[in-house]
């Protein structure tokens, strides 16, 4: 499909979309029903996917996933409509009998395209919208298809009153609906677990790319697993909303995720987001259940009516977050970021040589090479006075411009200091002149820091510290 061609279909999708959403909500109004909080979540619902659709096709109009995004938000944004013109029929305001029933029957299972698509094909063809080579892999495609059809005829033919609508008969209900559905949930289950099989055997497989482009999918479907259950659990202990707002926007980050992958926007920073998640989520349950423990504890003990339980818990709380928080950092480096934790022992070491005397200030940017695994680092000062870049030993550097050489600048000490490293992309970020590193590879672990904290040399020998310590852990905690 040319470029043109994709725009205008995509642009026409877009445009239908939104007139049905439009047009849904204008009916939702005129019906007097009043509008609930599940159309906020459909609203961003259909932004996310009508956006992240557009981007995808616009950039790789041959890859099916935008497209899928682009027509499920076409079936979300037609249930919209289907809903708020059965609304309107039987609230009374007027409309057609006939299409008051169809909107409703049609409203009641507008839910399988979107929950079970984004399931099973945007696993099975991520990210470059192929399906692995081999016959077992098609069979599993249109297991997945054919549930998914059975699934929804099932939910669209079933006798009886309708889900959304109980005080309306289904008008196309027929005996065969229940073996249909039952069917088609066993296909879909087929074409689920095949399609995690094909994400596993592709991250197995896969180049140091297209994994970390497995990863961000992998975390937004982990995210979904958490949250969704337990927001469920917590509904009355946190209340309806705010675990339908948890649950709606851990649904959201899906189709984001996909889209930072497959365009690869900000790829590489999936492993620092992983660490985030597991550090932030691991240090909530843990504050949760001390907060608990004590106003529960003290308002046995004290009895209720009484402030202390709460202010106790509270006081106990902002104590122990940045102690416990340092504990669980290094409890998930130590676990799932080794690199990292070795790093960073390597750099405490080095430091504590260094106060004791045992160590010269000089082998900084050797040792931060060696933290962070990358043998062509190198750490280099300017001088404004001299007007000249100058390495640890005061030695003058001069900084041709060539290619294949990036530039990571110090943020903060007196002069700008910076360090030379392979380059991690194509266009290298934005910095003052005279910093530069030489570059990597995209995706290895020793990657490009802003070595924050690192004051320069004073004169043109030695390497004068005043900042030296949370300038050494800043520069490796960042590259890290």
């Amino acid at each position: 499909m040319s470029i043109p061609l994709a725009k205008r279909l995509a642009w026409g999708l877009v445009a239908l979309c939104l007139a049905g959403l439009g047009c849904g909500l204008a009916l939702d109004a005129a019906s007097g029903t009043g509008l609930d909080t599940s159309v906020v979540f459909t609203i961003a619902l259909i932004a996310t996917l009508l956006l992240v659709g557009v981007l995808v096709t616009r950039r790789q109009p041959a890859n099916p996933i935008g497209w899928i995004f682009l027509l499920i938000a076409f079936t979300v944004a037609l249930g919209v409509l289907s809903a708020g013109y059965a609304d309107y029929w039987t609230s009374g305001a007027g409309g057609s009998e006939e299409l008051g029933k169809t909107a409703a029957w049609y409203a009641s299972s507008s839910w399988a395209p979107w929950v079970l698509v984004p399931a099973t094909f945007l696993l099975l063809l991520f990210p470059d919208g192929r399906l692995l080579p081999g016959r077992r892999w098609r069979i599993v495609a249109w297991c997945a298809g054919l549930g998914i059809a059975l699934t929804w005829l099932g939910s669209l033919l079933r006798a009886g009153m309708l889900e959304d609508y109980p005080s309306l008969r289904n008008p196309y209900g027929v005996g065969l609906g229940d073996p249909l559905q039952g069917l088609g949930f066993l296909l879909v289950a087929l074409g689920l677990a095949g399609s995690v099989a094909a994400v596993a055997l592709r991250f197995r497989r896969g180049d140091s790319e297209q994994r970390e482009q497995i990863k961000w999918i992998a975390l937004a479907g982990a995210v979904i697993a958490v949250v969704v259950p337990l927001g469920i659990a917590m509904y009355d202990v946190v209340g309806e909303d705010v675990a339908n707002v948890a649950i709606e926007l851990s649904i959201l980050a899906l189709p984001v995720a996909a889209a930072v992958a497959i365009l690869r926007y900000r790829l590489y920073e999936i492993d620092v987001v992983i660490n985030r998640t597991l550090v932030y989520a691991t240090l909530t349950a843990g504050l949760a259940a001390v907060y608990v423990a004590i106003a529960l504890g003290l308002g046995v003990a004290i009895g209720s009516g009484s402030t202390v339980p709460t202010a106790a818990a509270t006081l106990a709380v902002a104590l122990l977050f940045r102690p416990l928080r340092t504990r669980v950092q290094t409890a998930v480096d130590r676990r799932f970021d080794r690199a990292r934790y070795e790093g960073l022992q390597t750099v405490e070491r080095f430091l504590a040589e260094l106060r004791a005397g045992r160590a010269a200030p000089e082998k900084t940017g050797a040792v931060l090479a060696v933290a962070l695994g990358d043998s062509d680092l190198e750490l280099l000062f300017w001088l404004p006075e001299e007007g000249v870049h100058v390495d640890a030993s005061g030695r003058a550097v001069s900084l041709p411009d060539e290619p294949g050489r990036a530039r990571t600048p110090v943020r903060r000490g007196r002069p700008p200091a910076s360090d030379r490293h392979p380059r991690r992309s194509a266009r290298p970020p934005a910095e003052p002149p005279g910093c530069r590193p030489r570059g990597r590879r995209p995706g290895d672990r020793g990657r490009a820091p802003a070595c924050r904290g690192q004051t320069p040399p004073r004169g043109r020998r030695g390497l004068a510290c005043a900042d030296r310590d949370r300038g050494i852990r800043g520069a490796a905690a960042s590259r890290a």
